[in-house]
């Protein structure tokens, strides 16, 4: 099955203009990616990073910590990078698990942007379901209502 999401998460709760998704604790994920805008650069090693989204990731921690996470995977193999901003400036990374990157590949980035943010596994989850990012396969299905 397949796990493509691309966006923001905040450590706090993010109640601004974009679609999110309320994630656990305080959290809060804001789907982004290139859209139309296909040309757009892109910050390596991401895939959908463009300077509007580091823009906004950077001006939104000014209110805690707030990582640009991207994760592409079919069949439980793939990649996965992240970055944290806190206060305006890089706190971590960025960090990616793709070994043919200019980046030295690391275990579990996302899961290394939220131990930084916070995030205390419970239940025996990792940081990443711990969070909810697990609750959705695609930045669609982050924005559809919560079903029960």
């Amino acid at each position: 099955m397949a796990h493509s999401i691309s966006g923001l998460l905040t450590s706090f709760k993010y109640e601004g203009e974009l679609p999110y998704r309320r994630c656990s604790e305080n959290f809060s994920f804001i789907p982004y990616d290139r859209g139309q805008e296909h040309d757009a650069q892109v910050m390596p090693p991401f895939d959908e990073l463009t300077a509007e989204a580091e823009k906004l990731g950077k001006d939104l921690s000014s209110q805690g910590a707030v990582a640009f996470v991207e994760t592409e995977y079919f069949g439980g193999i793939g990649v996965q990078a992240a970055i944290v901003w806190l206060n305006g400036d890089v706190a971590l990374g960025p960090l990616t698990d793709w070994e043919n990157a200019a980046f030295s590949p690391v275990s579990h980035p996302i899961n290394q942007a939220l131990q930084l943010m916070g995030v205390v596994c419970s239940g025996g989850e990792d940081e990443f379901d711990t969070v909810g990012l697990g609750q959705f396969r695609s930045n669609e299905a982050a924005l559809r209502p919560k079903t029960i």
